[in-house]
């Protein structure tokens, strides 16, 4: 099956078709939820990765769709992030095409200050929950795992920052 994904930066909007059927979904709200995610994930300056990640998930969500109904509301929303969460757990991401490989290896490590300093576990974490919204219970639904992990995730990343950010005196 044939699937195509346009998703306009500035106003998140997406345009889904696939083979000779329109997929319809109501994704404007989701994928600028995505990409703000994305963005804060990779970093402003990987916009394309971010772009890519939204893409990518929007392409599996039709996908999906061909073999089972796309869940409604707030339960599309969580599906949609955790199939983001399955994409960067599983190094499934895609390199942009107009991305040289040096540039993605690039934007893909860890860069080591601001937000980029946390592990990717604890700064997916942290993003869902105090950037996007989610409460501990849907983050813990999207990266699979129990609540008490996402509070620890999130204590964890908040200690980084501060560090980094001179909030809390180092011995």
């Amino acid at each position: 099956m044939y699937v195509s994904v346009i998703v306009h930066e500035e106003s998140g909007e997406s345009r889904i078709s696939g083979g000779i059927q329109m997929h319809k979904l109501d994704t404007a709200n989701d994928a600028a939820k995505l990409l703000g995610f994305a963005k804060l994930f990779f970093g402003e300056e990987n916009a394309d990765v971010a772009m890519t990640l939204v893409e990518q998930v929007l392409t599996r969500a039709v996908e999906s769709a061909a073999t089972s109904p796309i869940p409604p509301g707030a339960e599309r929303t969580l599906t949609l992030f955790r199939d983001a969460h399955v994409v960067l757990e599983k190094k499934e991401l895609l390199r942009p095409k107009k991305m040289s490989r040096a540039a993605w290896r690039d934007a893909t490590a860890n860069p080591s200050t601001g937000l980029q300093a946390i592990p990717a576990a604890q700064r997916e974490t942290i993003i869902l929950v105090k950037c996007i919204g989610f409460s501990y219970n849907e983050a813990a639904k999207i990266r699979n795992g129990p609540r008490g992990t996402v509070r620890s995730q999130i204590n964890r990343a908040s200690h980084v920052l501060a560090k980094e950010f001179g909030l809390v005196q180092t011995a």
